[in-house]
């Protein structure tokens, strides 16, 4: 009786006598081409080709974004010099308030809007206050008090913005 391989079936013995078996063409080595599928006609309906974007569509995006980067870049330096510049000098604080001496440097003579608050131990604001400097020389110092809902620890000014009219 023949075995699977197309040999006599010897009950598992082996007779010494070579069974040549062959397989298909190796797929790996490119030799043999599978043929694309083929779907019923209407089912997935219709394939459509890959259109390749148009020779200006690249230009026109890189121009694009260089041009906003631009924008802002420009926009960024003329909003940096008019910044107001704010540092504290020293801070004294008392028992239900704090007294913040700060120095202020303008981009122009403007009126400028400042924000002071005080802060207990564990960092909670326990006052806040908006001054309004007026008009004058572009560096200025200023000693403001500020009373407080507790015992402060620390007086800040997280910082000054030009007044626009």
């Amino acid at each position: 009786m023949p075995n699977q391989l197309g040999g006599a079936d010897t009950g598992g013995a082996h007779t010494g006598a070579d069974t040549i078996v062959t397989y298909p063409a190796d797929v790996s080595s490119g030799a043999t081409s599978v043929p694309p599928p083929t779907f019923p006609p209407g089912r997935y309906g219709r394939r459509r080709e890959r259109h390749p974007a148009p020779r200006w569509a690249l230009p026109l995006l890189i121009g694009a974004v260089l041009a906003i980067a631009l924008a802002a870049a420009i926009s960024g330096y003329r909003n940096q010099h008019r910044l107001v510049q704010v540092t504290v000098v020293r801070f004294v604080t008392g028992a239900d308030q704090v007294r913040v001496t700060f120095q202020v440097v303008r981009p122009d003579r403007t009126p400028v809007d400042c924000l002071v608050r005080a802060r207990n131990r564990q960092g909670a604001e326990i006052g806040r206050a908006m001054l309004r400097l007026p008009a004058g020389p572009r560096q200025v110092t200023v000693t403001s008090t500020l009373p407080t809902r507790g015992r402060p620890v620390t007086g800040e000014v997280p910082g000054c913005s030009a007044v626009r009219d």
